[in-house]
C-alpha cells in the first residue's frame, strides 16, 4: 500500500549570461582570464549532476551568444552550419534554454539557425506580437523520482521563461514591426497558468531579469516583484545584471521561492535543490537549499569542449589580428572617469562621418552635429581587466573591438538645447551620490555604458550635487543640477537651439532612459554598423589620437578628494593625472588599484 506521504529531491542547475566565454581565452587582449570559461565549469556542472541524490535538469537563462568576438564572428558567418554553443548545450545534455535580451542581437534569422541546431527547447514566454520559429512558450520536463517510501513516481517539470520588455526598444532595428514583449510579470503570470494547465507539477522560471526590488515598477529588473506578485512559482533563475544571488551572507529565497542567479561569464554554476513531498494531493515543496558552485582550483578544461569551439577560435584570432592602420603612440582607458578618453574621440569621428553623409543635402545639413560617446570599457562589474590599452604600433581589428563590444548601427536624433542639458544630466548618474571627502568618485550602481558624453560641446559638472535622475534613468529631484554650464564653441547652448546628435542604435531607440530618446524625436536611422566604420575611418587615416582635450571637466565649489578604482596596469600613467594629484591607495579584493584624486 502506498504511503500517503513521501520526499524526494531534484537538483536544479542552471547557468546564466554566458556572453560566449566558452573557454577562459580573452581573444582581445590574448590572455586567459582566471575564473571564466564554459569550459572549466562544465566539469563543474558534470560533478553537481553525477552528485544528485534524485532527478536533475540542466537550465540555461540566456544571454549566451553575444559578448566575445566569438560571439560576433560566429554570427557574421551567414553560411555557417555549426555554431558552437548549441553544440556545447548538445552536448552536456541541456533539458532547456531561455533567451536573454542579447540573444537578438544579431537578428531574428540568425537566432532562429542557433534554436534549429539546439535539441533542447527554446522558450519565451514574452511576446506579444510576433515570434520565433521553434521557440516555444513553455516545455514539459518528465522526470522518475525515488521516494523515501521506496516507490517511483513520476514528475511532470513546467519550464517557462521571461526577459525584459525593452528588449524590443534595444534591438529596435531588427525587430520593429517583427516582435514585441509583454511586461514580465504579465507575461509570467500567463506562462505559468499555461504550463499549469498542461499538467506542470512544479514550475521552474527562467527570468532573464535582474532582483530589482519589491516596490518599484521597474520593468527592465523585476525578479522580487515577481516573486511577489506571481504565484505558482517553485524555483526561479535570474539573470541579466551579471550579480550573484544568493550572498555568502543572504537569504536564499524570494518571497519563500527559492531563486539563483549565476553571475556572468561561466563564472559559477547555480544549483538548487528542492526536497519534494508527494501525497494524494501531488506534488509539492517541501524544502529547499540553494547554493553558487565555482570550479575547483584543479579544475581543468573539459575535454569535449575544445573540438567544439576551436575552429571558431581560431577564425576569429585570424579575424582580430588584422591590421588596419598604425599608431605612433599608445592609449589606454585607465581614467575615463577623470576625463574623456582620446580612443571616444575616434568614434564620435567615426559616427559623425557617417551621419555627415547621411544629412547631405537634406533639411538637417545645417545644424550642428555632436556625437554622444560612451565609454564602455570602464572596468565596473566587468573587473579590472576591462579597459582598453592599445599600445603603440600596428592598430589591429582587436583594438576596434575593445572600443565597439555591442553590435549597434549608428543613429542620430534632433535635440534642443534644454534636452542636451538635460542628457548630460542623465550621464552625470555615473557619479557616487555625496561622494566627497574620500568617498567613491563612481556609483557601483552606476554602468559605464550609460555615462554618455556629447563630443561638440563642453560640459561643466559638479559630481558632489545632489542627481536629477537615479541609475535607471527616472527622474527623482527636478531642481537638481550637476551641470554647471553647458557650452557649443564657447558659448552657452541656448534651449531652444537644434542640434543632430549622433549616436548608437542602443541609444537612439531608447535604450537607458535618455531624456529626449523618445518616439516623438525626430530620427534619424542608418545601417552603418559602427565596428564597421570605425574600421573604415582608421583604414583612410584617421589615426587614435595620442591626446585630445576632454569633452567635459569637473567644476566644483571646494575641491575635495576622492578615490577612483582603475587597473593596476594604471600605474604606470598616473603622470597624465597629475592635475588631480593622484595617491595610490592599493588593491582591492577585486583587484582594482584605488588611487585617491583631488577634483
Amino acid at each position: 500500500m502506498n504511503s500517503p506521504y513521501a520526499l524526494a529531491e531534484l537538483r536544479i542547475l542552471a547557468t546564466s549570461d554566458v556572453h560566449m566565454h566558452l573557454t577562459n581565452w580573452d581573444a582581445l587582449h590574448q590572455r586567459r582570464v582566471g575564473g571564466r570559461g564554459f569550459d572549466v565549469l562544465a566539469g563543474t556542472l558534470q560533478r553537481a549532476r553525477d552528485a544528485a541524490e534524485g532527478a536533475c535538469v540542466i537550465l540555461d537563462n540566456g544571454d549566451s551568444l553575444q559578448g566575445t568576438p566569438v560571439g560576433t564572428h560566429c554570427a557574421s558567418r551567414r553560411g555557417e552550419e555549426h555554431h558552437p554553443w548549441p553544440a556545447i548545450l548538445n552536448m552536456m545534455g541541456y533539458d532547456a534554454v531561455g533567451l536573454g535580451n542579447h540573444d537578438f542581437d544579431f537578428g531574428v534569422p540568425f537566432l532562429e539557425r542557433i534554436v534549429a541546431q539546439t535539441s533542447a527547447p527554446t522558450l519565451c514566454a514574452s511576446f506579444s506580437s510576433g515570434s520565433v520559429n521553434g521557440v516555444r512558450p513553455f516545455a514539459l520536463l518528465t522526470r522518475s523520482l525515488t521516494c523515501s517510501d521506496g516507490q517511483t513516481r513520476a514528475i511532470k517539470i513546467g519550464v517557462t521563461s521571461v526577459l525584459p520588455p525593452q528588449t524590443a526598444i534595444w534591438n529596435h532595428r531588427y525587430l520593429t514591426g517583427l516582435i514585441a514583449f509583454d511586461d514580465g510579470i504579465a507575461a509570467a503570470r500567463r506562462a505559468v497558468a499555461a504550463v499549469q494547465a498542461e499538467g506542470a507539477d512544479i514550475v521552474v522560471l527562467l527570468c532573464h531579469s535582474g532582483l530589482g526590488t519589491r516596490d518599484a515598477d521597474n520593468k527592465e529588473n523585476f525578479g522580487v516583484r515577481l516573486a511577489h506578485a506571481v504565484e505558482g512559482i517553485d524555483a526561479i533563475v535570474l539573470g541579466h545584471t551579471h550579480q550573484r544571488f544568493p550572498s555568502d551572507d543572504g537569504p536564499s529565497d524570494l518571497n519563500g521561492v527559492p531563486a539563483v542567479m549565476p553571475g556572468y561569464a561561466a563564472e559559477v554554476l547555480g544549483q538548487i535543490d528542492l526536497t519534494l513531498s508527494w501525497s494524494a494531493h501531488g506534488w509539492h515543496v517541501a524544502g529547499h537549499d540553494v547554493s553558487l558552485l565555482a570550479p575547483r582550483d584543479d579544475d581543468v578544461a573539459h575535454p569535449c569542449i575544445a573540438p567544439l569551439t576551436a575552429p571558431a577560435l581560431e577564425r576569429t584570432q585570424a579575424m582580430l589580428d588584422r591590421t588596419l592602420s598604425h599608431n605612433n603612440a599608445g592609449l589606454h582607458t585607465y581614467f575615463g572617469m577623470l576625463r574623456s578618453a582620446p580612443s571616444d574621440a575616434l568614434v564620435a569621428r567615426a559616427m559623425m562621418d557617417v551621419i555627415t553623409k547621411q544629412v547631405a543635402g537634406t533639411d538637417l545639413d545645417d545644424l550642428p552635429l555632436l556625437a554622444s560617446v560612451v565609454p564602455v570599457t570602464l572596468g565596473g562589474v566587468s573587473g579590472p581587466g576591462n579597459y582598453v590599452d592599445i599600445p603603440a604600433g600596428p592598430i589591429q581589428a582587436r583594438h576596434i573591438a575593445m572600443l565597439t563590444p555591442f553590435p549597434n548601427a549608428i543613429w542620430a536624433l534632433v535635440l534642443t538645447g534644454a534636452e542636451l542639458s538635460q542628457w548630460v544630466e542623465r550621464a552625470a548618474v555615473f557619479f557616487a551620490p555625496d561622494s566627497g571627502d574620500s568617498g567613491r568618485l563612481v556609483d557601483p550602481d552606476a554602468p559605464s555604458f550609460n555615462f554618455d558624453m556629447l563630443y561638440g560641446l563642453e560640459a561643466d559638472i559638479d559630481p558632489f550635487r545632489p542627481a536629477r535622475f537615479d541609475t535607471a534613468g527616472q527622474l527623482i529631484d527636478p531642481t537638481a543640477r550637476r551641470v554647471r554650464r553647458l557650452s557649443y564653441g564657447g558659448t552657452p547652448v541656448d534651449e531652444d537651439a537644434r542640434f543632430l546628435v549622433a549616436m548608437t542604435s542602443f541609444r537612439g531607440a531608447g535604450g537607458g532612459n535618455f531624456p529626449g530618446a523618445t518616439e516623438s524625436a525626430q530620427v534619424v536611422r542608418t545601417n552603418h554598423d559602427l565596428t564597421d566604420a570605425i574600421h573604415r575611418a582608421v583604414e583612410r587615416g584617421a589615426m587614435l589620437p595620442h591626446q585630445s582635450s576632454s569633452v567635459w571637466r569637473f567644476d566644483t565649489q571646494r575641491p575635495s578628494r576622492v578615490f577612483i578604482e582603475t587597473s593596476p596596469r594604471a600605474r604606470a600613467h598616473l603622470d597624465e593625472i597629475a592635475a588631480f594629484e593622484p595617491e595610490v591607495i592599493g588593491e582591492n579584493e577585486a583587484g582594482f588599484l584605488e588611487v585617491s584624486v583631488l577634483i
